[in-house]
């Protein structure tokens, strides 16, 4: 627009004045409005740096449109624009009375402020039911806004009857019916032999795969849930099988807190550890999103990563925690995997898998507790242990801390030159990638072409 190459010509002479613009811009706006152009209105608006003034011309009518679009680029435009943009769509959500249009903007700016007066803008209890679902569904758990007589919006903010609820929707479209890996092969149809069928482990392996994703949280299936075939089952399969085969019974009975541990129990005095490690994740697992008044999660994980247990049972307990509480950023969680992290005295395997967990705990959030001891980990550890390919996920851990943060983690990506290791160049792309996940920016993906281009 003319308008706005003007003001961009006359800003860069910084003697003249580009104020008497402004007027002939917003009159062009409000045109713009009454004939439903409100996408040229606003990219007016951003050419003369005034995004915020849309908020005067918004209507009942039109706030829908606008919001819409500029949410949609947010993810397109360089920082502080890009938080801008959210900023200005909550504002006209607010100014509209829809606080739950402006909650998910809120959780999106990481603001617990925001998040506080979004609560307290509710006029109706129904309004705070589908708040405490919004933020249930993101794992923002804030107790302390609700009133401690209140157990129905408790029980929708903790995802208490989250399992209720999905069996509820289940039965409604008649999928309850727990299914068989055969029914999803059809093997049957094939053009084979009857008894050419192989009972073999690695096919039995596949089939606890497709027999807990086929049934995930419906609680009932027809290998593992039924007392004889359970046990029968598991023992079909080894070593690692065993572990998927007893860690199936998590997203069997996801989210189904009461139910899942009991029929977890049964596993977790096994004599056979991978069998008592797959339970063990199992109970992460099923208590994923759940928030429970005893912490079920972390009371029986943390027994297991204190003791004196086999590797490999520590490294399913390390694994649920992060399961549990991915995306909580809960200090206690945390308290509980940094000390893992540090400790160089323990096998890379442990202190990697603990670091992957605490960066799904803090995903997203650029936890500034986390990633210098994570940093330190790299520094300290030996590099023949570097080279252990579960040394990744020590890198893949402080790259999710940054997940869609953008140019936050310059700081750290500076630190990781000290690590001489290849791994230290690993976790910087990595984290690049990671921080510019889903945002679109061209500047970074010529960036990762030209470091695809280096290896052609």
């Amino acid at each position: 627009m003319e308008i706005g190459l003007e003001y961009s010509a006359n800003v860069e002479d910084d003697e003249q004045s580009v104020e008497y613009l402004v007027p002939v811009a917003l009159e062009a706006v409000a045109f713009f409005f009454k004939h439903n152009a409100e996408v040229d209105a606003i990219d007016l608006l951003e050419e003369l740096n005034l995004h915020e003034a849309v908020v005067n011309y918004v209507t009942k009518d039109t706030f829908e449109r606008v919001c819409m679009y500029m949410i949609s680029c947010s993810p397109l435009l360089p920082p502080p624009a890009d938080t801008n943009y959210l900023q200005t769509a909550r504002t006209i959500y607010r100014k509209l009375g829809k606080p739950a249009q402006c909650l998910p903007l809120s959780i999106r700016l990481g603001r617990s402020d925001l998040i506080k007066e979004d609560w307290e803008s509710c006029t109706t209890r129904v309004e705070k039911a589908q708040l405490a679902f919004i933020m249930a569904r993101q794992q923002v758990h804030m107790p302390e806004l609700i009133d401690d007589d209140d157990e129905e919006l408790k029980a929708c903010m903790n995802n208490t009857n989250l399992s209720k609820n999905y069996l509820n929707l289940a039965r409604d479209l008649e999928l309850l019916d727990p299914k068989t890996p055969e029914d999803i092969y059809k093997s049957h149809l094939e053009n084979t032999r009857a008894d050419a069928t192989l009972d073999s482990a690695r096919h039995n392996l596949a089939s606890t795969f497709v027999n807990a994703f086929v049934n995930a949280g419906y609680g009932t299936d027809k290998l593992m849930t039924t007392e004889a075939e359970g046990k029968e089952w598991v023992f079909k399969n080894k070593d690692m099988g065993m572990l998927s085969a007893s860690a199936s019974l998590g997203m069997i009975m996801l989210w189904d807190v009461e139910d899942g541990l009991l029929q977890v129990d049964k596993y977790l005095y096994s004599s056979d550890n991978h069998i008592k490690a797959g339970a063990v994740f199992a109970i992460g697992m099923l208590t994923t999103s759940v928030h429970d008044e005893t912490d079920s999660a972390k009371a029986l994980l943390s027994e297991y990563i204190t003791e004196n247990n086999p590797a490999i049972v520590k490294l399913a307990a390390i694994c649920g925690l992060g399961v549990a509480y991915a995306g909580t950023n809960r200090e206690e969680i945390l308290e509980l995997l940094l000390p893992i992290i540090s400790d160089t005295d323990i096998t890379i395997d442990l202190s990697s898998m603990a670091a992957l967990a605490a960066g799904l705990v803090c995903v997203g959030t650029g936890n500034g507790d986390v990633s210098p001891v994570i940093l330190q980990a790299m520094m300290e550890r030996m590099d023949s242990e570097l080279n252990h390919k579960y040394a990744r996920f020590m890198a893949l851990g402080l790259s999710l801390l940054f997940l869609g943060t953008q140019d936050t983690y310059d700081t750290i990506r500076e630190t990781l030159k000290a690590v001489t290791h290849p791994i230290g160049k690993q976790a910087s792309v990595l984290m690049q990638v990671c921080a510019y996940a889903g945002t679109g920016n061209v500047l970074e993906v010529q960036k990762m072409l030209h470091l695809c281009a280096e290896h052609l």
